[in-house]
């Protein structure tokens, strides 16, 4: 008699899992360097800055990628047969990421800024 064997993992959630994880990293490091410049030259990012848009523009991106991450693990959760895992840990990874950012855009707003 031969043992069950346990289904696949989503490639959905593996997909979910892979882009959340790259996003946070993208955003982590984003807001590094976003806060390295402005503690070395206060008043370097000034709205009209190139820098300032292409950080921007990054962030929006990576805002997009963890939306299109928890949209992936949503859609691993609909499927049978396979393994969950990677579905719930990308989802909980991109919305934890879009809550870290949500945050850091009204700590900004509260500021002033």
């Amino acid at each position: 008699m031969t043992a069950p064997t346990l289904p696949p993992y989503s490639g959905l959630g593996i997909a979910s899992f892979a882009v959340s994880l790259i996003a946070a990293v993208l955003t982590l490091v984003l807001v590094g360097i976003c806060a390295a410049l402005v503690y070395s030259q206060p008043g370097s990012l000034d709205d009209d800055s190139p820098l300032a848009m292409l950080v921007g523009m990054a962030m929006l991106i990576g805002i997009v990628a963890e939306l299109a991450a928890a949209a992936l693990g949503i859609g691993s959760l609909f499927q049978r047969d396979r393994r969950k895992l990677y579905g719930v840990l990308g989802l909980i990874f991109a919305i934890a990421t879009l809550l870290g950012v949500a945050a850091l855009i009204v700590f900004g707003l509260m500021q002033g800024g």
